[in-house]
């Protein structure tokens, strides 16, 4: 039975994966409902092509402070979700593209997965439905599990990289005072 979600700019993203997700592979396509209802498909590559641009956008966008207010204002389900979907895209998009910046990151392992486990990440997140809680929930919770490997890949990730390519202690920790 195929699933909706909210995401891309408000239209509704179907997938029958039977696990709940878009799932990529060959010959395998979204279909995306428009607010008023019409539906079209896309393929994997163009939806990856939207996300990239979607990366892009949200990573000019300035992140807001999370002061102790804003999560107290938060604390039922729905605003968390909001507050969720408002700030965990520019977040994960500027970390991708912060990646992206380091000269040599392609031939990092480490460096490649974490980019992955956030480009993944962002993908979840903007093509889950937030007013659908139990859903969104779900996401978020495989988030919170997916990336409890970021910090040791990156710990490993910088090492290789002060020792291959000739980076100071100053600039890996300036690199990963902004990262994180």
């Amino acid at each position: 039975v195929p699933r909706s979600s909210r995401g891309l700019l408000g239209c509704h993203v179907y997938s029958s994966d039977p696990a709940g997700g878009v799932r990529s592979g060959i010959g395998r396509g979204v279909t995306i409902m428009g607010a008023r209802t019409a539906a079209f498909q896309i393929s994997e590559q163009r939806l990856h092509e939207f996300l990239q641009a979607e990366v892009a956008f949200f990573a000019t966008q300035e992140s807001s402070s999370l002061t102790l207010k804003k999560i107290i204002d938060s604390s039922t389900p729905a605003k968390s979700a909001k507050l969720a979907v408002q700030e965990l895209p520019i977040r994960f998009a500027q970390r991708i593209l912060q990646i992206e910046g380091l000269p040599s990151w392609r031939s990092s392992p480490e460096l490649l997965e974490v980019h992955s486990l956030y480009s993944h990440s962002f993908r979840d997140l903007r093509l889950v439905e937030p007013d659908d809680l139990t859903n969104f929930t779900s996401v978020i919770q495989s988030l919170k599990g997916r990336m409890k490997s970021v910090i040791p890949l990156l710990a490993t990730a910088m090492r290789k990289m002060q020792s291959a390519s000739g980076y100071n202690e100053k600039e890996i920790n300036e690199w990963l005072d902004t990262f994180l």
